[in-house]
């Protein structure tokens, strides 16, 4: 019964079937960007795997470097919450929780999604957003 109501959360086909592409050193094939005919265009999205592609094609240079831009964000999205709130303990919790959900993990951790390394430059532009509101209001963000 839980295996039935988590699967559309469990890994899907397009992992499997891109790092097959992948291995076989045809990924660039898939990571285009650009297909007017189904209403895509998105050729920054996965530029953090093309440059991978062109270094190796070891599923742990991959993983390792997922679970680099995971670290990066969490050390982005604590200085984001201490920006706008001085709690600590509950911007630790905040972050645990989100970090631990589900789709995050998913989302953050499979291959086929480009919407990893766009988080992570939203990070970096909310959080000199941040900076610049911060100094421009005296140290307040408010």
């Amino acid at each position: 019964m839980i295996l039935v109501a988590f699967s559309r959360y469990a890994p899907n086909l397009d992992d499997s079937w891109i790092w097959l592409r992948i291995i076989e050193g045809k990924g660039n094939e898939i990571y285009t960007g650009f297909r007017p005919q189904i209403g895509r265009f998105w050729t920054l999205g996965l530029v953090d795997l093309v440059l991978l592609m062109k270094i190796s094609t070891s599923p742990y240079l991959f993983f390792a470097v997922n679970a680099v831009l995971f670290v990066v964000f969490c050390v982005l999205y604590l200085k984001i919450l201490e920006l706008s709130n001085g709690k600590n303990a509950l911007n630790s919790l905040i972050t645990a929780l989100l970090t631990l959900s589900v789709g995050f993990v998913i989302v953050f951790f499979g291959i086929c999604y480009a919407e990893k390394i766009q988080v992570i430059w939203l990070s970096i532009f909310m959080l000199c957003s941040f900076c610049v509101i911060r100094d421009m209001g005296g140290g307040q963000i408010h």
